[in-house]
């Protein structure tokens, strides 16, 4: 330490002068860590710690010229914290290599006269301790194509944004995180050795952007100095070295050994007859090869897909395709192939309202008022103009505060609607406050042109009993009788009352009103002479229908053939060989109850059918736990003749096939119809049995 201190190794030697002050002047030019260019050529190959070896030959470069023999009060204004075993590691690295000692004396001698081109003490003022942000970070990971990794909240050890900080700071300050003092020192020798194994992950831009901030950080603190600096490698010249200069290392044939061959840093010191030291150095000049991110859930994919978002969901793209066309976010997602949740965060930056579900139809409000208060339009009129739906428009009345009328077919504006009083009384009493009051006067109207309701009917296309129940509703809202029912060959025929509501009918404002209530489908026009004619002419011969024409060599009575009874002897062949019951019948033709039982009935007394009640072992069997075994099946079987019979009436019949099934209840939506047709339905079933 002494001949350190008196440069005796050099053409300099002497005892310094008791007033000098090189150590404090040579103190600004001086990293805690010695250059890496330096340390690869003193540092002895085994036996020392890098990191001590650094720290000491940088605090040793204090002592050259420095009169007090006190050497720790010197160093320790670099090394507060290295133990006193420097002057051992320093006998060490001379005792093979005494130019050591010259190589630290021309250093400490070119400092003082040249100086540096750092001021490290201002530096280590001066720089945060974070000399990076983890958004900075984060962006510079992004721009270069490479992942962030965790963020500093993360549970994971020492995330790599800590690791870029410490990069960072020793880049800037030649910074010691060996010093327990320090603010990223660390933690422990696992620690540096995640450190360690960070450098190499730096691709070649990673680097160039961190030293791009680190310039930038610089002149942030108006620091006009160099990034990095190390006095010149010809203070050398001449000297025998433990290690050679960091720029004899192929770095090639590096690149080969550790990211080409992914061999250990070991193996690639040994192979290139070299130090782990120089081999950890020399490849921060070579840096990781860039991978391909194709993970959707990686950090960097994701950074990628807000750029491409930020760079196509323009302002003026978005309004033209969301606000104005009505596209939706999911629609614009799958146009651009984005996320769905990018496109949404993405709006929702430039202030777009995001509509999660229907957007809001656009409804004058006054409009609005004015049709259902003054005009006493229903929610479902105003919903099918505006083509929305119900619930749309009474939640944009409950919005306004205007009071709701009760939901349901009593709310609709033909129910609540209003004739002028110059329309004659019986129209208004027979449109007012119904439903299909238009449908029932013209139907009225047509069938009075007609000898019976079933003639009627067949024009119509509407069954007799719908056409009974709905001139029934017609009468009560009336309150008088408006036409005499067909008897046999009597026709029917209107009342005078009703004779004055079909002189109402035909008046033009009443034609005007019913045009405009009725759609075409639903106004038959008024039947020609022909037609009554010919209507007239079915009348009279099935009001002269006579007895049945026995059948010629089959020996059952013959029976009168419906529709129903065609429907049901077709399934009765279907199984001809197997007995059956009523509720099977039922069940496979949809035929309703009673009509099965009747015809059923009719075809035993005919000799078509034989029948058999339910023997007594399964009737008991039936029977519930508790109660009686209740009322015996009644099993029937086709008879050799009655198939016969089926089959003939089936190969001759030709009936029409059944009108569609909505025509038979256009007072559905009506309660009182609707209960006074199953009462006319029960009253018929009664006159035929």
């Amino acid at each position: 330490m002494d001949r350190l201190r008196l440069r005796s190794a050099t053409d300099r030697a002497g005892y310094p002068s008791a007033d000098s002050e090189v150590s404090t002047n040579r103190l600004r030019h001086l990293p805690q860590l010695l250059w890496p260019t330096w340390t690869v050529q003193l540092m002895p190959h085994e036996g020392t710690d890098e990191d001590y070896f650094r720290a000491m030959t940088s605090a040793l470069l204090l002592l050259p010229g420095q009169p007090q023999q006190a050497t720790r009060e010197i160093t320790d204004r670099l090394h507060p914290y290295l133990s006193d075993t420097m002057g051992l590691v320093l006998r060490r690295s001379i005792e093979k290599h005494p130019d050591v000692l010259t190589a630290l004396s021309r250093l400490a001698d070119h400092l003082d006269d040249h100086g540096s081109a750092i001021d490290y003490q201002r530096r280590r003022a001066l720089i945060p301790g974070e000399p990076i942000t983890w958004d900075a970070w984060k962006q510079l990971c992004f721009d270069t194509g490479t992942q962030p990794g965790e963020s500093p909240t993360s549970t994971s050890q020492t995330p790599r944004f800590v690791q870029a900080q410490r990069y960072l700071h020793q880049l800037l300050t030649g910074s010691d995180l060996a010093d327990p003092a320090h603010p990223l020192a660390w933690q422990s020798a696992g620690d540096r050795s995640r450190y360690l194994a960070f450098l190499p992950t730096l691709t070649l831009d990673q680097r160039q952007a961190l030293h791009a901030h680190a310039r930038t950080l610089l002149d942030q603190l108006d620091i006009a100095e160099p990034l990095t600096w190390k006095p010149p490698e010809d203070l050398a010249t001449g000297l025998t070295l433990p290690g050679r200069p960091l720029s004899d290392i192929d770095l090639e044939t590096l690149d080969r050994i550790v990211c080409v061959e992914q061999r250990t840093l070991g193996e690639a010191a040994q192979q290139l007859g070299t130090t782990l030291t120089q081999v950890r150095f020399a490849l921060e000049h070579v840096g990781a090869k860039p991978r391909q991110w194709t993970s959707p859930t990686s950090p960097l994919v994701s950074w990628q897909l807000r750029e491409r978002a930020r760079a196509t969901l323009t302002t003026e793209f978005l309004d033209r395709e969301y606000t104005q066309q009505g596209k939706s976010l999911t629609q614009i997602a799958q146009e651009t192939d984005l996320p769905r949740h990018i496109v949404v965060e993405r709006a929702k930056a430039l202030g777009l309202t995001i509509y999660r579900t229907r957007r809001p139809l656009p409804i004058d409000e006054n409009w609005l008022r004015e049709q259902y208060l003054t005009h006493q339009r229903s929610t479902y009129n105003i919903a099918q103009q505006l083509d929305t739906e119900d619930e749309t428009i009474r939640r944009r009345l409950q919005h306004l505060g205007i009071p709701l009328r009760s939901q349901g077919v009593h709310s609709r504006t033909v129910m609540i609607a209003k004739l002028d009083t110059s329309i004659p009384r019986d129209i208004r009493a027979a449109v007012e406050g119904t439903l299909h009051g238009w449908l029932r006067l013209h139907r009225f109207h047509i069938t009075m042109a007609f000898p019976n309701l079933t003639t009627a009917g067949a024009y119509l296309g509407a069954e007799q009993r719908a056409l009974t129940t709905q001139f029934q509703r017609l009468e009560a809202d009336i309150g008088h009788p408006l036409y005499h029912r067909s008897v046999q060959t009597t026709p029917q025929r209107p009342t005078s009352r009703g004779k004055s509501l079909l002189r109402n009918i035909q008046q033009p404002e009443v034609q005007t009103l019913m045009n405009n209530a009725l759609s075409p489908t639903q106004m038959p026009p008024l039947p020609d002479a022909s037609t009554i004619a010919e209507a007239e002419a079915a009348a009279r011969h099935r009001g002269k229908r006579g007895p049945l024409k026995p059948f010629d060599g089959i020996a059952v009575e013959r029976i009168r053939i419906r529709q129903e009874t065609l429907t049901l002897l077709q399934d009765l062949l279907d199984h001809a060989d197997q007995e059956f019951y009523g509720a099977q019948v039922r069940t496979r033709t949809g035929l309703p109850h009673g009509t099965v039982s009747d015809q059923l009935r009719r075809l035993r007394q005919a000799g078509w059918l034989t029948s058999r009640p339910e023997d007594d072992g399964s009737w008991m069997r039936r029977a519930t736990p508790g109660r009686g075994p209740g009322r015996r099946i009644t099993y029937y079987s086709l008879t050799p003749e009655g198939r016969r019979a089926a089959a003939h009436e089936l190969h001759t019949r030709r009936f029409p096939a059944p009108r569609n099934s909505t025509e038979r209840w256009d007072e559905s939506t009506d309660k009182t119809s609707r209960h006074r047709s199953e009462a006319a339905g029960h009253a018929d079933r009664g006159r035929q049995k």
